[in-house]
């Protein structure tokens, strides 16, 4: 595009030069001049050209040539490419007669002029269009990225409230289960000590009543032997009064 901008740049410049002249040759039939947008370029580049071709101007000029009327013979027609912000587009222009050879070299230039200004709007309206293309299309990859990366981020956010749901579950039946084997320790403890108590309880009945047998039996025993003594002393007392 840019060596085809530069081919445009020289050639615009040369067909300037040549209208001039022209203009000067035949004023009242002044030749278009076709502008079109790969004819756009810095001003310093066209002063360059137009100083670089400036000798040439004497030279291309034919000598004792008149101006001529314009007619309706030899017509043909042309193209004007107006510039725009938005757009380049043609339209046509008044026919008139070719008068010179340089005048005819002139319109062929201009037709090649607009064929390439032509080719030039259809590219770019092709590389507009591609690159048009190519946003929509990473655009709508963009959009396509977005959603799979919200899609995944809902799925894994789902999991991990799942995954959250079951560990809250899992600790509540283990808390429920530890509960549970906490109170079956102290209901066993609590039955323990019951049977304990009843025990200790029943042992110390026994045992009362056993001393109180032996009481019993001891107090017995002490009489029957008081009984005894008295009896031996009684008879030892009748022996020695006897």
């Amino acid at each position: 595009i840019c060596i085809n901008r530069l081919h445009s740049l020289i050639f615009d410049s040369i067909f300037n030069l040549r209208t001039q002249i022209t203009n000067k040759k035949i004023p009242s039939a002044a030749t278009p001049v076709i502008r079109s947008g790969a004819m756009m370029g810095s001003l310093r580049a066209l002063n360059n050209i137009n100083q670089s071709a400036s000798p040439k101007k004497h030279s291309t000029q034919p000598l004792g040539s008149k101006s001529r009327p314009p007619s309706s013979a030899s017509l043909r027609n042309s193209l004007v490419a107006k510039e725009s912000k938005s757009d380049i587009s043609f339209t046509e222009i008044p026919l008139r007669r070719v008068q010179s050879s340089m005048e005819l070299r002139n319109l062929t230039f201009q037709t090649w002029c607009e064929r390439r200004g032509k080719q030039y709007l259809v590219e770019r309206r092709k590389e507009q269009l591609k690159r048009q293309q190519e946003e929509e299309e990473a655009e709508k990859l963009k959009a396509e990225r977005s959603k799979q990366n919200a899609e995944i981020f809902a799925m894994w956010l789902a999991k991990k409230q799942q995954q959250a749901i079951e560990a809250k579950k899992k600790r509540l039946k283990e808390e429920e289960a530890k509960r549970e084997v906490e109170e079956n320790k102290k209901h066993l403890k609590a039955e323990t000590e019951k049977a304990f108590e009843a025990w200790k309880s029943k042992k110390e009945a026994q045992m009362e009543r056993r001393h109180s047998i032996s009481y019993v039996n001891r107090e017995k025993a002490a009489e029957e032997l008081r009984a005894k003594l008295e009896k031996s002393i009684a008879a030892h007392l009748a022996f020695e009064e006897w």
